[in-house]
């Protein structure tokens, strides 16, 4: 009970966020949060971003973001982001809208040759989209789902994305749910909003693949 309580989430998140403001503080006026990139691209550069990808070493993160319900675009996949170091070491999310039919079949190839270094964050609800549309190889699996992996370690703390990124690197990365908590719900959208959108899907990537290098580093 004590667990699955929400106050707990409240509670230990809110230590979380004591605890980065006062390392923040103590960093001086210079600090600034770990360095990422995230950028909205179309569907023919997403493909050539996946054959990198493909091609590549090391770990890479998948999000996607996803309309359930009973609307006219029910059933659909809205945001897919990857994120992914490149060899400077910064962190690059690429984010394509609306993926069709071509991203899908590039998606699924690329998953049947990396699956070993793709993260996701409760990953099972990911894929179960992705065989919806076509784009997961039947014998393919996911190298971390840091969901599974953060409730094996630390059974006894909440295990949402936020939580979790907070509670690993809460220092490094400004929180950023609320961004697309308040736009989700929001059907018509302006253009500046649904980039904010969009760019909220890669964050979500860039907080999985970190995460996942957190874990992987303390031998997971």
């Amino acid at each position: 009970i004590l667990r699955g309580g929400y106050w707990q989430e409240v509670v230990v998140g809110s230590e979380c966020c004591l605890k980065r403001a006062a390392w923040v503080n103590e960093q001086g006026p210079d600090w600034e949060p770990w360095p990422f990139s995230v950028e909205v691209v179309g569907h023919e550069e997403m493909v050539g971003v996946l054959r990198d990808i493909e091609s590549g070493e090391g770990w890479w993160a998948l999000d996607l973001e996803t309309i359930p319900g009973d609307g006219v675009k029910a059933g659909a996949v809205s945001v897919l982001s990857v994120a992914y170091r490149e060899e400077s070491g910064l962190t690059v999310a690429k984010v394509a809208s609306w993926p069709g039919k071509m991203l899908w079949g590039c998606l699924k190839e690329v998953i049947e040759k990396r699956w070993a270094g793709l993260v996701g964050h409760n990953f099972n609800y990911d894929r179960a989209w992705l065989v919806n549309v076509g784009a997961w190889p039947a014998q393919a699996g996911v190298g971390m789902d840091t969901m599974q992996v953060w409730k094996r370690r630390f059974a006894e703390l909440p295990k949402s994305l936020a939580f979790c990124s907070m509670w690993a690197f809460g220092q490094h990365l400004p929180y950023w749910k609320d961004e697309g908590k308040r736009l989700h719900a929001k059907r018509k959208k302006t253009d500046e909003e649904q980039l904010a959108y969009w760019r909220y899907g890669g964050k979500d990537a860039v907080a999985t693949l970190w995460l996942g290098e957190w874990l992987a580093e303390k031998g997971e």
